[in-house]
C-alpha cells in the first residue's frame, strides 16, 4: 500500500482513529458491564445505562450471555472491518468465505447464548441471521464461475425475493408487536381508569350515609 498524496495520509489518520476508538468502546463496554455485574438487574442503574445492554434478559444466569454477546458484536464489527480493508487485495473468494463464517459464528453465539427478554424479538435475530447466512452463500454465485449472464439474473432474482421475503417478515412482525404493545396499553388505562372510579366511589359512599 502506497501513500502519495496527503490526502492519503488524511484517510489512514481517520482510519486509524477509527479503528481505536471501536477497541476503546470495546474494552470501556466490558470492563463496565463486569465491574457493574451485580447491578444490571437494578432499576435505577438500568434507567441511566440500560441503553447499553436494552433488550436482554438480566437474571443471574444470563447475565454472562450478556456480556458475551455485547463482546461479540464488537469483535464482530472489528473482525469485518480487517476483514474488508486487509483481505480487499487478496482473492474475492478469500473475504467471501471470511464473511460467510463470520455469519455463522453470529448465529451460532445468538442460539446458545439466547439473552433476549422478549421470545419474539429473539426468534426475529435468530431468523434474520440464519438467512444472512443463507444469503451469504449466493456470492460465490456472482462471480466468472458461473459463466452463464442469464443464470447470473435468475440467481440474483431468487435473491432480491429472498432479501424482500425477510423484509416482508419483519416489517409483518413490527406492526405486530406495535399492535400488541397499543392494545396492552389501552387494556392498562381503562384498567387504571376503572380503579380510578372505583377508588372515587369508595370515598364518595361515607359521606352520603
Amino acid at each position: 500500500m502506497k501513500y502519495v498524496t496527503s490526502s492519503d495520509y488524511i484517510d489512514l489518520t481517520f482510519a486509524v482513529l477509527g479503528i481505536l476508538s471501536m477497541i476503546a468502546y470495546y474494552f470501556y463496554n466490558y470492563f463496565f458491564l463486569v465491574k457493574n455485574f451485580n447491578k444490571l438487574g437494578d432499576k435505577k442503574f438500568s434507567a441511566k445505562f440500560g441503553d447499553l445492554y436494552d433488550g436482554y434478559r438480566t437474571d443471574t444466569p444470563k447475565k454472562w450471555a450478556l456480556i458475551k454477546i455485547t463482546t461479540w458484536y464488537t469483535y464482530r464489527r472489528f473482525l469485518t472491518a480487517l476483514n474488508l480493508v486487509l483481505f480487499r487485495h487478496v482473492n474475492i473468494f478469500f473475504q467471501i468465505t471470511i464473511n460467510m463464517l463470520l455469519s455463522l459464528a453470529d448465529l451460532a453465539i445468538k442460539v446458545d447464548c439466547n439473552p433476549y427478554k422478549d421470545k419474539l424479538a429473539g426468534f426475529m435475530e435468530k431468523f434474520n441471521d440464519y438467512f444472512v447466512l443463507f444469503m451469504s452463500y449466493f456470492m460465490y454465485l456472482f462471480f466468472d464461475q458461473t459463466i452463464s449472464q442469464e443464470s447470473k439474473y435468475k440467481i440474483g432474482y431468487v435473491y432480491i425475493a429472498i432479501g424482500g421475503i425477510v423484509v416482508i417478515a419483519n416489517v409483518f412482525v413490527m406492526f405486530f408487536t406495535m399492535f400488541n404493545t397499543i392494545v396492552r396499553w389501552g387494556r392498562n388505562y381503562i384498567k387504571e381508569c376503572k380503579l380510578k372510579k372505583a377508588q372515587e366511589e369508595s370515598k364518595k359512599k361515607p359521606l352520603s350515609k
